[in-house]
């Protein structure tokens, strides 16, 4: 007989869900991606809410939409695919830009590194400890 602590501990994590805006051109996706904000590449724009989602791309106007721009969800693979894929040359993420963030070139306050972003998606949204932080003795800067 299964416990209520035995469940949680054999339970599935949930899978974490995501919201992009992208569009189909030539039958390919492109997906939004913003500047960093005074330095070199782009960022993904990638949101943790449907609604935070709908209210970027309306607050870019509606020639925006007009132009196939759409806002939809995403899982972990298919964000780890479109990182890897059609914005490969992406930097890192941007989670839930603000377009007065974008407008004061200040998108790196809300970016994450490429590398960092896809270590903790692909590994189903857990959060990644050092491992030295695990057992409480904190990391080790070498001298």
């Amino acid at each position: 007989m299964l416990t209520e602590t035995n469940r949680k501990a054999t339970a599935r994590p949930s899978r974490a869900v995501w919201w992009i805006v992208s569009r189909v051109r030539g039958g390919r996706i492109e997906a939004m991606t913003v500047p960093r904000g005074g330095e070199e590449g782009s960022l993904l724009a990638v949101f943790g809410h449907e609604e935070e989602a709908l209210l970027f791309l309306w607050s870019l106007g509606p020639e925006t939409a007009g132009d196939g721009w759409r806002v939809g969800e995403t899982r972990c693979g298919e964000l780890a695919s479109v990182l890897c894929g059609p914005c490969r040359g992406a930097r890192g993420v941007a989670l839930d830009p603000l377009p007065e963030i974008i407008e004061d070139g200040k998108t790196a306050l809300v970016g994450v590194g490429r590398e960092r972003f896809l270590a903790r998606l692909l590994r189903g949204g857990r959060p990644w400890k050092h491992p030295a932080t695990r057992s409480g003795i904190g990391p080790k800067w070498p001298r």
